[in-house]
């Protein structure tokens, strides 16, 4: 009989299946855009939308980044995939479709990938 923890923690041992469910939690989580609630530290202004896009795009290539990245190669076109298509449907959502969007999404996608080699390299050396 397995003890009760023990798929949880093949989960966690299993680098692969954790970035896949990490990715898929910060996913459900960002598609409701806490973000819109961040403020610029001293002014109190509201981070801009572009901004957000960059952010989002480089804490879902994170995970992968970090734990997997080998799949990179299959994340970050379908991240991008699908930030083209919430851009093209916008406009059924009385949203405007937004090229300005779609370049934020790219730059944070290699935002992301910078982010992470870099933390595998100083863990590496660690």
């Amino acid at each position: 009989m397995m003890a009760q923890g023990s798929v949880f923690i093949n989960v966690i041992h299993d680098r692969k299946t954790l970035s896949l469910v990490v990715t898929l939690a910060l996913a459900s989580v960002l598609a409701f855009d806490p973000l819109a609630a961040l403020q610029v530290p001293m002014t109190g202004a509201p981070v801009d939308d572009k901004t957000r896009h960059v952010v989002t795009y480089a804490l879902l290539v994170l995970p992968t980044g970090v734990l997997w990245p080998r799949a990179l190669f299959a994340v970050i076109p379908a991240l991008l995939v699908c930030g083209v298509v919430v851009e093209v449907i916008q406009p059924l959502f009385g949203r405007e479709r937004s090229t300005e969007d779609m370049i934020a999404n790219v730059a944070g996608a290699a935002l992301g990938v910078l982010i992470s080699s870099v933390s595998r390299k100083i863990w590496r050396r660690a």
